[in-house]
């Protein structure tokens, strides 16, 4: 593994008292601090209480790299992109601009990283980035096939009505396979009924004109 680079602020504080290590070939080095991870997450908050063994192999902590620091290194499964999102949503306000989400490939990496390590308030803000317009008003199957996978009902049920204001001309994509064949008929269904309510109604609404 190649040396770590350090992550840009504010994740390069000399003061941290743990460091994050990404999976990336090339890992960046997350300086972060035990009890703001502690207080975002279940999972860090019982791990930071466990006594460390004596023998470092058995350790949550990696000791490569770290002989020049007293600086405990955690090495992470997630990648860089993930991490500095994630993170980002565990700072204060004051010290990080609550980071922006791209795609809703990035709400799923961090998604599954927060669940992983019981970070609610995470999971929350996640929830209301999903349905949130830029992606919602243009993506609302994919966003309907994220929220099911999650169990996230109220986020599936505005998403599908949101499919309403689109053709349902379903074609590949890799969130499908969130989904078994009778939701997506139901979610067809659905569609299709709306639909001819709809029609019905505009017929009504002419013979009214007339």
């Amino acid at each position: 593994m190649m040396r770590p680079t350090p992550a840009s602020a504010p994740f390069d504080s000399p003061a941290a008292d743990v460091i994050l290590r990404s999976s990336d070939k090339e890992p960046t080095d997350f300086r972060t601090f035990k009890l703001l991870l502690s207080l975002s997450s279940n999972f860090f908050s019982e791990i930071f209480t466990l006594p460390q063994p004596a023998d470092p192999n058995s350790s949550i902590y990696s000791d490569e790299y770290v002989r020049d620091s007293d600086t405990p290194v955690v090495q992470m499964v997630e990648d860089r992109q993930t991490l500095q999102l994630l993170l980002g949503l565990c700072m204060p306000i004051s010290l990080s601009e609550t980071p922006k989400f791209s795609s809703l490939q990035e709400i799923q990496k961090v998604q599954e990283a927060a669940f992983k390590f019981e970070m609610e308030g995470v999971q929350k803000y996640l929830r209301a980035e999903l349905t949130s317009p830029r992606f919602i008003e243009s993506q609302p199957l994919r966003v309907f096939a994220i929220a099911y996978r999650y169990g996230w009902d109220p986020e599936a049920r505005q998403a599908a009505r949101y499919t309403l204001r689109h053709q349902m001309n379903v074609t590949y994509f890799s969130e499908l396979e969130f989904m078994s064949g009778a939701t997506l008929y139901k979610l067809q269904e659905y569609h299709r009924t709306c639909e001819e309510d709809h029609a019905l109604v505009s017929m009504d609404e002419d013979d009214v004109q007339r």
